[in-house]
């Protein structure tokens, strides 16, 4: 049979008209569209897998976030609102009053020229926290300076491990703490230099036949102790969470730390690889491509300007 030619392959209509037949799609675009088709499976399933192999620590920062933003969630403390009113006496000092004594004692400290920049233009930043402690229970009080809003929180306190160890000793390192200092200072050459951590001497003692740890740091002297298997402080639910949350950096020697600095470093790499495969994934629809950017672009906006905004909160 032979084969069939152009002018013969045409194929005949209504009123003798011709139509070409329907050409193909090349092959080499077939296949580059089926490996970008197989490349973004790859990518969906690792978006998924990783997610799945990870939510525990996912959670983790999640819940945590929360319970920052949140006292009272699986915390000790009862907190409740207060009228500040009663705490805030009506002939308190005005943020004016205290700026013109700070003024004063500035002048008083200094021969140049200082003088308000803006009449009554002092603001007090910042809340009245006020604590009160018995043996049972610590009470904060917390308002704003404006003595309008206000919250007490009433918390059980902890009660402390009677050690019958003295609470310091003679700094056992005190002369070898200031071999270090003069060494520091030879090789950088200044002289604000000061010991800011060192390593506690950590040793099982008997006292009266009963096993105690005890925990000694060299350079200050400070003592503390604890029965033999009792945790170093209360177990909370809360206070674990929270240190979890802000757990971070390599140690200098291997522990379970170093295990978690990595958890940390995956965890931190995958939020960026799930946002932007995401991005791949929602570019691979395309009709959702427009209300995506004009989201997205509402998205980068707001972080903008909440950024900008919590800059110069934090640091003006």
């Amino acid at each position: 049979m032979e084969p069939l030619n152009q002018e013969s392959s045409r194929q005949s209509v209504g009123g003798g008209a011709t139509v070409e037949p329907t050409q193909r799609r090349p092959a080499n675009a077939l296949a580059s569209r089926r490996k970008k088709n197989a490349r973004m499976k790859v990518v969906r399933r690792l978006h998924m897998y990783f997610g799945l192999a990870l939510m525990p620590v996912i959670l983790l920062y999640g819940i945590t976030a929360i319970l920052f933003n949140h006292p009272a969630i699986f915390g000790r403390g009862d907190v409740s609102p207060i009228e500040p009113y009663q705490f805030v006496q009506p002939d308190a000092a005005t943020a004016s009053e205290l700026a013109g004594a700070v003024l004063a004692a500035l002048q008083e400290a200094t021969e140049s020229d200082t003088q308000l920049a803006i009449e009554d233009g002092a603001t007090l930043v910042g809340d009245y926290i006020i604590d009160a402690t018995s043996d049972e229970e610590r009470t904060r009080f917390r308002f704003t300076a404006d003595g309008r809003r206000g919250t007490r929180t009433v918390t059980p306190v902890t009660q402390r491990i009677e050690s019958p160890l003295p609470a310091r000793v003679d700094p056992p390192l005190a002369d070898v703490s200031g071999a270090m200092i003069a060494a520091v200072n030879a090789d950088a050459g200044t002289d604000s230099v000061r010991v800011r951590a060192a390593p506690d001497v950590e040793m099982r003692v008997l006292v009266d036949g009963e096993p105690w740890i005890v925990l000694c740091d060299v350079v200050t002297g400070s003592v503390s102790a604890r029965p033999a298997g009792e945790p170093r402080r209360a177990i909370d639910l809360r206070s674990f969470l929270l240190r979890l949350h802000v757990s971070h950096g390599y140690p200098l020697s291997m522990s379970a730390r170093s295990v978690w600095a990595v958890v940390v470093d995956v965890t931190a790499s995958l939020m960026i690889f799930w946002a932007l495969s995401g991005l791949m994934m929602w570019w691979q629809m395309r009709p959702t491509r427009r209300s995506g950017a004009v989201l997205m672009a509402v998205g980068v906006v707001l972080a903008g300007v909440l950024g900008f905004a919590m800059l110069r909160l934090l640091y003006y």
